[in-house]
């Protein structure tokens, strides 16, 4: 048991940094995050990137169920996921492909659930990718974009 213990925030690290953006901007020297799953306020799909928020590999009742609404008017973003059973969660936020991360939104122990955690985002409006990891091996990501209030 401590093995695993001491296992669980290196798999966590080593997951996070060997994410990438596959899509086609991965090598540009200009790399942002391009597209987006649009969601209304229900978090019914509208359109935009279909493949974000699905979850790799396909667990149970795993899923981190993004923004809604997204896009997001303003700087403030409820982020919405849930667990089949207790886990370590980590939710990561990146501002652009094949970088570090610039937050962490949740680090957690919790019991099987649905959550929402608030993020207010303080960096430029723009389109940002949230990352989730289970202890258990669940990871999804998806891409959530700021826009300024009219």
């Amino acid at each position: 048991m401590k093995v695993a213990k001491k296992l669980i925030p290196v798999f966590v690290i080593l997951a996070v940094l060997a994410c990438s953006d596959d899509g086609p901007m991965k090598g540009d020297n200009d790399e942002t995050f391009k597209g987006i799953l649009e969601m209304d306020i229900f978090c019914n799909v509208i359109g935009g990137d279909t493949t974000d928020f699905q979850p790799r590999p396909e667990p149970g009742n795993y899923s981190l169920i993004g923004a809604c609404p997204n896009p997001i008017i303003g700087d403030a973003a409820v982020i919405k996921f849930k667990i089949p059973q207790a886990d370590s969660v980590w939710i990561f936020v990146f501002d652009k492909p094949n970088s570090p991360p610039i937050g962490m939104l949740f680090n957690h122990q919790i019991p099987e659930g649905v959550y929402e955690i608030m993020w207010n985002n303080t960096g430029p409006m723009g389109i940002y990718r949230v990352e989730m990891y289970a202890a258990s091996g669940f990871t999804s990501y998806g891409d959530v974009q700021f826009v300024p209030d009219k």
